[in-house]
């Protein structure tokens, strides 16, 4: 059960808008780890990594230097039982579970990466997952930090669905195809748009769904279907596609197929 009294709103919501922001993937991941920083202080390091290969994406801190980052790629992560015992079903038992989980280095004390970098005590590893990827953010501890806290995990419980739902968002846009069409013009070509609406249109158009748009926005599912039911009024549209192609260019709705009504 999350206690939402020991989060910490405004950093979460400065998080969540700095890596909102990246301009690219590679950005996006290193902002991930190092913005939650002042959200979840950690002395040794915060690391991203992809659950399918066990590889880290993005790290900081000493823990997760460049050359750290290497050894653990090409080396420890095949010796140690944390990352061999980590499996899918594992994955899935932590994301019902508020999303994270703690582990004690010292419950692998026999592993060679403990001895070569983690050391001696009962130094501290936060793991958090996101729903629906394949992704596993960590947080280390050393034996001379407090171990993390329950206001730590309910942040990372409230975060991780937000964190995933922007990384499908700028999935989808970075394989989406060009769209030249900016803000100013829909509401150019349109002017009964609202900005906010001319906003939802513009996301509409790279293929987000609902949840996904209200995330990238910072908005609930049921404005952004109030804005979109807003939109298809002023359009003059009954379907999401006849929507696009509108504001895409695309003039072929203007031709309405009784055959292609149903097709929502």
């Amino acid at each position: 059960m999350i206690d939402y009294g020991k989060v910490p709103w405004r950093a979460v919501q400065e998080y969540l808008l700095s890596i909102e922001s990246a301009p690219t993937m590679n950005e996006f991941f290193s902002r991930a780890v190092s913005a939650i920083d002042r959200l979840i202080p950690s002395d040794v390091g915060v690391g991203l990594q992809d659950l399918s290969s066990g590889k880290v994406l993005s790290g900081n801190g000493y823990g997760f230097s460049e050359s750290n980052c290497l050894a653990w790629d090409e080396y420890y992560r095949f010796r140690i039982p944390f990352a061999q015992n980590f499996s899918k079903e594992a994955a899935l038992s932590l994301v019902s579970d508020n999303h994270c989980a703690l582990f004690k280095w010292s419950d692998y004390r026999d592993s060679e990466f403990v001895t070569d970098f983690v050391g001696p005590g009962e130094a501290c590893n936060l793991v958090c997952v996101m729903p629906g990827l394949h992704i596993m953010m960590s947080f280390h501890r050393s034996p001379w930090v407090s171990v993390f806290s329950e206001a730590h995990c309910a942040a990372l419980a409230v975060l991780s669905p937000h964190v995933s739902n922007l990384y499908s968002c700028f999935r989808k846009l970075g394989q989406a195809a060009p769209f030249t069409v900016s803000q100013e013009q829909v509401m150019e070509r349109f002017p009964r748009i609202s900005k906010r609406e001319a906003e939802v249109a513009i996301l509409l158009c790279y293929g987000l769904t609902a949840s996904e748009i209200a995330s990238k926005l910072f908005i609930s599912v049921r404005t952004v279907q109030t804005h979109l039911d807003h939109l298809y009024l002023k359009l003059d549209v009954r379907r999401k596609r006849e929507a696009i192609s509108l504001l895409t260019g695309n003039t072929e709705h203007n031709t309405r197929d009784p055959a292609r009504e149903l097709d929502l």
